[in-house]
């Protein structure tokens, strides 16, 4: 946005942004993603880990974090996830720590396989 501004407006001293000093890419300041809660299991739902989906929203790198109403009634059927639009939810992760939310990242995967049990 400062490089859209000063080519229209200039700086304080009515100069333009010396576009030698802009970096190529900007600067990371946090390191985020949306993930999309993935099925791993396809059947009638007889048990959902409400432990998991607790251990998976406190993340610490988990912003917010929803699994969609349907599957979160036990009798409810389930399918595998194939594509985005049969996912069963999803959590928005931001950590300033690229090691913390790779972590975070690699754990909320780890985790999706056990969130239900089917028959």
């Amino acid at each position: 946005m400062d490089m859209v501004l000063s080519a229209y407006l200039g700086d304080n001293n009515g100069q333009g942004l010396p576009w030698d000093e802009v970096p190529t890419l900007p600067n990371t300041r946090a390191f985020g993603a949306i993930v999309h809660l993935v099925s791993h299991v396809e059947g009638k739902i007889t048990r959902i880990r409400y432990d998991i989906l607790e251990e998976m929203e406190e993340l610490s790198s988990v912003m917010d974090f929803f699994v969609y109403p349907q599957f979160m009634e036990v009798g409810n059927n389930i399918k595998k996830t194939i594509d985005i639009r049969s996912d069963t939810g999803w959590a928005h992760l931001m950590n300033d720590d690229a090691d913390e939310f790779q972590r975070d990242y690699d754990r909320l995967v780890e985790l999706m396989e056990k969130m239900f049990e089917v028959e």
